[in-house]
């Protein structure tokens, strides 16, 4: 091998500290370096997007609450019956 082993060997060495720079990095990926994961803006576009959801659903429930009838459930009310009949939850019609 010779002096043929010296190029072959540094050429393995930067291979290893590399992979080893690399690992080093994404070690700590939640921090507020410029290549971390952005936590902040994830967490504050799940916000949103629940916040709508949930606007959506009252909005619904609003106008499910004008509807009359006996038939209609109330499916966001459940009830802990008591004695042999009413025994478990349930949902309960008004």
């Amino acid at each position: 091998m010779g002096w043929l082993s010296v190029p072959i060997v540094t050429l393995v060495m930067f291979t290893l500290y590399g992979i080893e720079g690399i690992g080093i990095q994404l070690e700590d990926p939640f921090g507020y370096d410029r290549n971390d994961i952005k936590m902040d803006a994830i967490v504050d576009d799940a916000r949103m997007e629940v916040s709508v959801m949930l606007d959506e659903w009252r909005r619904a429930q609003r106008g499910r609450e004008g509807l009359e009838g006996e038939e209609r459930w109330n499916r966001e009310m459940f009830v802990q019956g008591s004695g042999a009949e009413g025994e478990g939850w349930g949902y309960v019609m008004r």
